[in-house]
């Protein structure tokens, strides 16, 4: 069976640490793309942080962004889906996570 998508993790997937994208990562996307494959990356990163990266790679499809809860053109420099926690459950889960004082990222 063929692939259509290939969907790849950046941090210490596609990156390592401190290491920019390597020569052979690029080298399988580009083979990937020109076999008419799409590939995209799913990351916690913002629209700003995964820009520079999807264009590196040639990222052919849209991007997967802020841990999955939405999807980028990054192209068009806008979101074609966001999902989002309702506010009332964001305020009582951040007061739960405070409580237990454990770290927490919020985008809004």
């Amino acid at each position: 069976m063929p692939y259509r998508l290939v969907v790849a993790d950046v941090d210490g997937t596609l990156l390592g640490e401190g290491r920019p994208i390597s020569p052979a990562v690029l080298d399988a996307v580009g083979r990937l793309t020109e076999r008419g494959v799409y590939f995209t990356v799913a990351t916690g990163r913002t629209p700003e942080g995964a820009g520079p990266i999807c264009r590196q790679l040639g990222a052919n499809a849209p991007a997967i962004l802020y841990q999955g809860t939405e999807i980028w053109d990054l192209d068009a420099g806008r979101p074609i889906y966001r999902s989002a926690i309702p506010l009332a459950c964001a305020r009582e889960f951040i007061a739960t996570v405070a409580a237990r004082d454990l770290h927490l990222n919020v985008y809004l």
